[in-house]
């Protein structure tokens, strides 16, 4: 079943998880860099073995990348399109994330519960 094991990988079904494809991440204010970390993103996340760890990592870039990409906006309301732009896409990850915790999380209960069962049957 789903579970985490010591290289941060937990393996995901992907029919209980949203697919997200890369028309979900770029918008019409995507530098190529930014297009090139959504990328990377929507591989790992549709990946049949989640990397949790490589995902952390590919997200906290992303979000380095973006703060950095609005300080060079010299167009305000350019800016004003790309921060709500990358709010929606922000939405669609952490919602993404929220589902993948909920399944880990779940996997984690049977995990423990199966434990339990075990120990009370060695008894």
């Amino acid at each position: 079943m789903n579970y985490k094991d010591k290289d941060s990988k937990s393996k995901v079904q992907s029919s209980s998880v949203e697919t997200l494809s890369i028309e979900g991440l770029n918008h019409a204010y995507t530098p190529p860099e930014l297009a090139l970390l959504n990328t990377q993103l929507v591989e790992i996340i549709n990946e049949d073995e989640l990397d949790s760890a490589n995902l952390l990592k590919l997200i906290e870039q992303r979000d380095e990348l973006i703060q950095g990409l609005l300080d060079t906006f010299k167009n305000l309301e350019q800016q004003k399109e790309f921060a709500l732009a990358e709010r929606d896409v922000n939405n669609r990850l952490i919602t993404l994330c929220n589902q993948l915790f909920k399944q880990s999380e779940s996997a984690l209960m049977q995990l423990v519960k199966g434990q339990k069962a075990i120990k009370k049957y060695k008894k």
